[in-house]
């Protein structure tokens, strides 16, 4: 799933649709939708390090706070190599965030 959020053609008008359906916000004016794609954006990046952190432990997590001090690049290899299973680790953030953000909003 971050290869699909993160895919180079993507241009931000089909990104911006498609997480607006996966979120469920289209009722929303495309302002409030801005928003509230930023604010869930954030929780995820948020759950996701928290998640992390427990799954890695403070020493790992260090060299990943580290790395991300360096550049991007270094973050995203420090994350793959700490983290084996990063792609399934975001995922389950994720979707605990948009599913809380579902049920709050029914």
């Amino acid at each position: 799933m971050i290869k699909e959020y993160l895919h180079i053609n993507m241009d931000l008008e089909t990104l911006h649709t498609s997480l607006v359906h996966e979120f469920g916000i289209e009722h929303l004016p495309r302002d409030k939708q801005d928003i509230q794609i930023a604010l869930l954006a954030h929780k995820i990046q948020k759950e996701f390090l928290n998640d992390v952190y427990k799954e890695v432990g403070p020493e790992k997590f260090a060299l990943i706070e580290e790395a991300a001090k360096k550049n991007d690049e270094a973050y995203s290899e420090a994350l793959k190599v700490v983290l084996p299973n990063l792609e399934a680790t975001f995922e389950a953030s994720r979707k605990r965030v948009i599913e809380a953000y579902r049920n709050h909003n029914k």
